[in-house]
């Protein structure tokens, strides 16, 4: 079994943070040249895309998976459409049989 000093501990952590530093400032670095490169005005429309693309990290179309409220089940985009406005309308919805109305102010003839 190896121990290992405080020193050596603490030395190996200060690596380790100095390397995620430099990775940090390296990926904000390639970032900050691609920014640059999409607000350039001499730009391809399919580089820009494809620069924004990189930039985002999106490899891939994301989908919303199948949801699933109250028993019922979405799957396809229109279902899921359905369903998520089913949901929101439900969340918004105002009972007014039993809302409060404010007093109306009494007209008086001095105000006239």
């Amino acid at each position: 079994m190896h121990f290992y000093s405080l020193q050596t501990c603490a030395g190996a952590l200060n690596e380790k943070n100095e390397v995620t530093r430099e990775i940090r400032y390296a990926k904000l670095n390639y970032q900050n040249k691609k920014i640059v490169q999409i607000n350039s005005g001499n730009i391809k429309v399919k580089e820009w895309y494809k620069l924004t693309k990189q930039l985002f990290n999106k490899q891939s179309l994301t989908t919303i998976p199948t949801l699933k409220y109250q028993g019922k089940t979405a799957s396809d985009d229109i279902d899921k459409v359905n369903l998520l406005n089913t949901v929101f309308c439900k969340q918004v919805t105002i009972d007014f049989n039993h809302l409060l109305y404010p007093l109306k102010m009494l007209k008086t003839p001095s105000l006239w």
